[in-house]
């Protein structure tokens, strides 16, 4: 079921992507004029857990080496696309 945002809404179209130099670089369209960043090397902690009998899915995301971090909350759509973009499942 989607939900209808009420609100301010933003939206940004994030695209990961090497130069010619191989070089990794985000892209984030929906910004005038687009953003172009160079991507230094991190690591993400995903961490997510389940409620017991719950379709529930709450979590945080770390950056990791910092205090930098988000809480998330979500159903089974999270994992779904989660598997989509990790393991290229259609």
């Amino acid at each position: 079921m989607q939900l209808t945002p009420t609100g301010d809404t933003i939206m940004l179209v994030v695209r990961l992507q090497p130069d010619d130099d191989g070089t990794w670089h985000l892209h984030l369209e929906g910004l005038e004029p687009e953003l172009v960043l160079p991507l230094a090397p991190a690591t993400l902690i995903v961490q997510l857990w389940r409620d017991s009998g719950s379709k529930l899915l709450r979590g945080t995301l770390r950056l990791h080496g910092t205090a930098h971090s988000a809480t998330i909350q979500s159903n089974t759509q999270l994992i779904d696309l989660l598997r989509s973009w990790l393991m290229d499942v259609q």
